[in-house]
């Protein structure tokens, strides 16, 4: 009985003082990251009143702490597990007959918990927030084109309705594609129809495109006929893409819902190979980087903290530099995986396994 409300009290002290810590250091840390996006806003938009960039600040303050938990739950561990090996406590958990896995059994539950909570704090709060962010920084700054949907040179392969289109211009505020060129097969991937038109304006209502001046080539392979009438009106039944896959960046699926991302996916895996390989690797690293903190946590577990005495320094030490090496892999294969050169899922999952295969082989040795 007694040996159990030991235990009790052990694993309060070890999560109270680490849960204190790592919330402290988030919050620094997140602090830091606001400091460096109010340097950033004033050197881009130097035309902002100061109330603008503090709202700017704080509309990005979500942000901040879903990029810094990693590092800063890397760096709490490491600090907290060396400042007990210096303060000589392991050495009387250890003597007590507690093993370094249940020393460390709070922490890693913890970790589990943490992970949980940012995946809902991603997606119910910094989400919103960065939505609102974007919004703001056009509304205040004068040079809003430069965030502008618009794009220019657009080409497009709808592979699942057999059409292709080009266009010169899409003007998203309006939502108007301009000169621009269709092309339309048959399911032996024959031309059958191509259609040259000065603009094409969406409507919401019945999804499709309404063709103005339009320049209508019928082609019949078997007659081997060829067919040109004009029309100042025309729309094409199998030209039903949205808006959404017209502008510059396409829909950004770090924001949209899952379902809505997931829908956009499937989609665009038939219209761009090229913009599928991006657009499902932003999804997957968003689905993902909550375990960013579980990784970071099982990293410092798993170092080999022994006779450090000065726990300050090799905490910072140690954090930065496994923090590099984790998020170098990481940006190298999401660099690989948008070129198209490995899948997605592979591009987020091979620096995870690879580091938490680390963490196994130096846990493993620490509590050897």
């Amino acid at each position: 009985m007694e040996a159990e409300q030991d235990m009790i009290l052990l694993d309060k002290y070890i999560s109270k003082n680490f849960i204190k810590l790592s919330v402290y250091t988030t919050i620094l840390t997140s602090f830091m990251m606001m400091i460096i996006e109010m340097f950033i806003s004033f050197q881009l938009y130097s035309n902002m009143k100061k109330g603008q960039m503090l709202m700017l600040m704080l509309l990005h303050f979500p942000n901040s702490i879903s990029l810094v938990v990693g590092p800063a739950l890397l760096f709490a561990t490491t600090y907290f597990i060396s400042s007990l090996y210096s303060n000589n406590e392991f050495i009387c958990f250890l003597s007590a007959g507690i093993s370094y896995r249940r020393i460390i059994l709070p922490i890693m539950i913890i970790a589990v918990v943490f992970t949980a909570l940012l995946f809902a704090f991603n997606e119910r709060i910094k989400i919103p927030f960065d939505l609102k962010y974007d919004q703001k920084k056009i509304e205040y700054s004068k040079a809003s084109d430069s965030f502008s949907k618009d794009n220019r040179n657009v080409s497009l392969s709808d592979r699942e309705r057999n059409v292709t289109i080009r266009a010169s211009r899409y003007i998203d505020s309006k939502q108007r594609l301009e000169r621009l060129d269709i092309a339309t097969f048959t399911p032996e991937n024959t031309l059958d129809e191509k259609v040259t038109a000065e603009s094409a304006e969406y409507n919401a209502k019945s999804k499709i495109w309404n063709l103005k001046n339009a320049v209508v080539h019928k082609f019949d392979v078997d007659s081997m006929n060829h067919s040109v009438t004009h029309h100042e009106q025309y729309t094409i039944d199998s030209f039903v893409l949205e808006p959404k896959f017209f502008r510059a960046e396409g829909e950004d699926v770090k924001t949209m819902s899952i379902r809505s991302s997931l829908s956009y996916l499937k989609t665009i895996k038939y219209i761009s190979s090229q913009m599928y390989a991006q657009k499902s690797t932003d999804f997957l690293k968003r689905i993902f980087t909550p375990f960013t903190a579980l990784i970071m946590i099982l990293v410092s577990l798993s170092s080999n903290l022994k006779n450090k005495k000065n726990a300050l320094m090799y905490s910072i030490i140690s954090s930065l530099a496994l923090g590099i090496v984790y998020y170098s892999l990481d940006m190298a294969f999401t660099l690989m995986a948008k070129q198209g050169l490995i899948s997605p899922l592979m591009a987020v999952l091979t620096p995870i396994a690879g580091i938490l295969i680390v963490s196994l082989f130096g846990a493993s040795r620490v509590s050897s």
